[in-house]
């Protein structure tokens, strides 16, 4: 007999913290998840402690939620996307001296960066919005950190949806936000990737 989500949520509060760490460190050792860190950019305060974590594999998150149709649910579908793109970008990157995570404002947790992607020279930002309208506001924690020199920012990313929603972002920053749609921004990770090309964005 199945459990109801509150009987699950009961089990979890009755695992030592312990207990989760060794399961959650087992998963990410057997490749089944990823840890995104939180990662300061330019001292704007992010969210210290707290990873962010990944399913690998898109199908066993769906199995385990029980989620039938997620092609008519946007939010899902989002959140498969982003995880995707964290996938390809941490094999893209496997072997280099980069440092991946994500941030996330410590006074404001709305504002957020999926993913940061930091080298000596190079502060890289991501972030995926996966939907039909992928409009960001001027304060969103992307356009923010890209209009502050401080942040050290020296490129970014904004992985749409829409294949035609592609070029610089139409916002007074520093750094420009390049739009690019999912499937393209995938695809030139890949190619780059089977070309030998790896940690060379």
């Amino acid at each position: 007999m199945r459990q109801t989500a509150a009987q699950e949520d009961g089990i979890l509060e009755n695992t030592s913290v312990s207990t989760i760490d060794s399961y959650i460190e087992a998963l990410e050792m057997s490749n089944l998840i990823y840890l995104a860190k939180p990662m300061d950019v330019g001292g704007k305060g992010a969210l210290k402690g707290k990873p962010k974590i990944f399913i690998a594999d898109a199908a066993i998150r769906n199995a385990v939620l029980m989620i039938d149709d997620v092609l008519s649910d946007e939010k899902e579908l989002g959140t498969m996307v982003e995880t995707t793109v964290y996938k390809h970008i941490v094999s893209f990157y496997q072997g280099s001296t980069a440092q991946l995570g994500y941030f996330r404002k410590a006074k404001n947790n709305q504002k957020e960066v999926d993913v940061v992607i930091e080298l000596p020279r190079e502060k890289i930002l991501c972030e995926v919005k996966y939907r039909n309208n992928s409009h960001i506001p001027a304060t969103d924690a992307i356009v923010e950190l890209c209009k502050d020199e401080n942040s050290k920012v020296t490129t970014a990313f904004l992985v749409t949806k829409q294949l035609d929603d592609f070029g610089i972002a139409n916002y007074e920053t520093k750094v420009p936000i390049l739009r690019i749609p999912a499937i393209a921004f995938l695809y030139l990770l890949g190619k780059a990737e089977a070309d030998g090309q790896n940690g060379k964005m």
